[in-house]
């Protein structure tokens, strides 16, 4: 009887085993299996890294600019008899040198702000 005994604890020892070890199994399978719970936000794309956001705040700075000083820039062209594109082009770049002062939050909120418009 004593045999009977062993055997059967070795018999339930086994199995005991066996189902320890596919308990281990499937908890591993749930979770490698698990997809992340937390998903991020992509990285937004900044305005100014867009095609053409240059472009599209130079006209916007230049446009404003040309607003404000219209009646100077006017009073230049008339008493300025001899403004061939050489100055006209001067001119033109030292408007467009302020630009620089602006950092890229600003010309990005100008470039939101007139697009609503």
């Amino acid at each position: 009887d004593m045999e009977e005994v062993i055997k059967n604890t070795k018999k339930s020892s086994k199995k005991k085993q066996q189902n320890e070890k596919e308990e281990t199994n499937q908890s591993q399978d749930t979770i490698t299996s698990k997809e992340p719970t937390e998903t991020k936000d992509p990285v937004p794309t900044p305005l100014l890294a867009r095609t053409q956001a240059e472009k599209q705040f130079r006209d916007f700075y230049m446009n404003r600019i040309t607003k404000a000083f219209g009646e100077d820039l006017d009073k230049l062209r008339k008493k300025e008899v001899n403004l061939d594109s050489n100055k006209l082009e001067i001119l033109i770049n030292t408007l467009e040198s302020g630009i620089s002062i602006f950092s890229d939050v600003e010309k990005e909120l100008a470039l939101l702000s007139s697009s609503g418009k």
